[in-house]
């Protein structure tokens, strides 16, 4: 009890919120400082640090040329052992496929089904496909109750807040949670 009035006064509060900034700003400074030794010497340059939008229009072919570097740079990085999550891949061709499918729908917005009519149906395809592989019930069974949905997202972290958010919602559904 005596710790949490010591909590409120103004000292204590200006002493805690110091020390939380001051550990902060040593776990930034620690991260920068690791992330950056990743970096080669030329990516450290002002020349190669972007800050704000260019007053020009920046050479294509240069843009293309300094983007290769880098992503061959990263992929020595992973290729070499270095992954701290999960890495994607197969082989040199299944990353051309990719990049070629990619490439194919990199202005598609699923927002606007009215639009691109084929995203919206991929989506439905891929879901219903996941929904077969982990056995679940759809909107087409006859015992339905609602049945299993879902949605694609662009992976990462989106995926892992979306599917606490649907644990959430389900628990509060079933269960009152």
């Amino acid at each position: 009890y005596g710790l949490r009035i010591a909590k409120c006064l103004p000292w204590t509060k200006r002493r805690i919120r110091n020390e939380l900034d001051e550990k902060r700003d040593a776990m930034v400074r620690d991260a920068e400082a690791e992330w950056n030794e990743l970096l080669d010497d030329a990516a450290k340059t002002e020349a190669q640090t972007h800050l704000f939008l260019p007053k020009r229009t920046s050479d294509r072919e240069g843009i293309l040329t300094l983007l290769t570097e880098w992503s061959r740079k990263e992929r020595e990085l992973w290729e070499g052992g270095r992954a701290s999550g999960a890495i994607y891949h197969g082989n040199e061709k299944f990353h051309e496929f990719l990049g070629k499918a990619y490439g194919l729908f990199s202005v598609a917005n699923p927002l606007h089904p009215d639009l691109f009519p084929y995203v919206r149906k991929t989506e439905g395809e891929v879901v219903a496909m996941m929904i077969h592989l982990f056995r679940g019930r759809t909107s087409r069974d006859d015992d339905d109750d609602g049945g299993c949905c879902g949605t694609l997202t662009s992976g990462g972290t989106e995926s892992i807040l979306l599917a606490c958010k649907a644990h959430r919602d389900r628990a509060r559904d079933l269960r009152g949670i």
